[in-house]
Order: C-alpha cells, then sequence, then structure tokens
C-alpha cells in the first residue's frame, strides 16, 4: 500500500504537470489566433520538416495542438477548456474537495459546445466564418449551426441557443437563478423572496459540520 506522503507528492506533481499543459495550451492557442493565416500557409510536410518557419510560440505541436482546439473543434470556445485543465491542476494540487469536479467538467464542456455554437453564429452574421480556419465557433460550432438551420432556419437556431444559454447560466450561476426568478414578480414579493433566500443561506453557513 502506498504511504499517504508518496501519494499526496504524486498528487501535486499531477497537478503541476497539468498547470503547466494548461499554460501551454494557453499560450498556444493565443499565439494560433494571432499567426493562424501564416501556418496554414505552409504545407504540413515543410511545416514538420522546416519547423523553424512556424510563427506558432508552441512550433509544431504547438501550431498543430492549437488548430486542433480552435479550427477543428471549438474556436474561440476552446478558452473553457483551458479553465477546465486549470481547474484539475488545482484540485490535484491543493486536494481541494469542496470543488465538485464533475460539475466543473460539465459546465466547462457544455459551455464550449454552447459558446462554439453562439460564436459560429456570430461569424455567420458579420461574415466572417473563414476567420481562423474554421470561423470564429471552429468546425462544432458550425456543425450544430448548420444542423438546427436544417431543421428549422435561424429562427431556430437562434431560440435554441438562447434557451441553452439560460439553462447553462441558471446551473452556473447563483446570482443569475435568483435574478431570473424575479422576472415578472412585483417589487415587495422580489425583496420578501431575496430576503428569503439569504436567510436560508446564512442558517445553512451557520449549521455544525
Amino acid at each position: 500500500e502506498m504511504n499517504p506522503q508518496t501519494k499526496t507528492n504524486i498528487l501535486k506533481f499531477t497537478g503541476l504537470a497539468i498547470a503547466a499543459f494548461a499554460l501551454f495550451t494557453l499560450v498556444c492557442v493565443i499565439s494560433y489566433l494571432m499567426t493562424w493565416s501564416q501556418d496554414q500557409s505552409l504545407s504540413i510536410t515543410s511545416v514538420y520538416k522546416e519547423a523553424k518557419l512556424i510563427k506558432n510560440t508552441g512550433n509544431y505541436f504547438g501550431y498543430n495542438w492549437s488548430r486542433f482546439l480552435v479550427q477543428d473543434c471549438f474556436g474561440l470556445g476552446s478558452f473553457a477548456l483551458v479553465v477546465l485543465l486549470g481547474f484539475y491542476a488545482w484540485k490535484l494540487f491543493f486536494r481541494n474537495s469542496q470543488l465538485g469536479i464533475v460539475r466543473i467538467t460539465l459546465l466547462s464542456i457544455s459551455g464550449s459546445v454552447i459558446s462554439s455554437a453562439l460564436l459560429a453564429a456570430v461569424s455567420i452574421v458579420t461574415k466572417t466564418t473563414n476567420c481562423f480556419g474554421g470561423g470564429l465557433g471552429g468546425y462544432a460550432g458550425n456543425v450544430i449551426v448548420s444542423f438546427l438551420h436544417s431543421i428549422g432556419g435561424y429562427w431556430t437556431v437562434g431560440i435554441v441557443l438562447v434557451l441553452c444559454s439560460i439553462v447553462w447560466l441558471l446551473c452556473a450561476s447563483k446570482a443569475f437563478s435568483r435574478w431570473f426568478s424575479r422576472i415578472g414578480e412585483k417589487k415587495e414579493k422580489a425583496e420578501v423572496s431575496e430576503n428569503e433566500e439569504i436567510a436560508v443561506d446564512s442558517t445553512r453557513e451557520d449549521a455544525p459540520v
């Protein structure tokens, strides 16, 4: 059986490794946004053989990794995955059991998908579908928007994306959830509801662990 100190060291080292990869990914993605057109003018073979020509900060691997995330996956929504990696690193290094790993994972991935689709719709409206190689929302966003458009037109695209965004915000933000629940209520009733929620939250904080 592994002793506690060895287990702790392994978890902390894994956290540091993931943090380093998250930082590398962030730098490469930002670099890709600035140099993608220059790097994509090179063929795959010449990129491999003449890596010094690549403008991306991460060189050959960084360029291909960031291109996969931005162009082939979620576009600018890929930044949510960087946040997810940072969360994993934090949780492993500090062994914080109060942070819900399943909840954060689901919110990050769903946030990437929804933001990808929203950005793809923006690309269509602003005629920037070729930006970054796959538009602002990447290939995943384009597929989602194209599917929704094929079954109901752009009205369907807008309605579905707005509803998905509201659901995501309700799950991710207590402040947004409180604000949303008070829409349409009279001011006095809304204030009473808010005071009740504050009282419930304070009761939970004072409860013994």
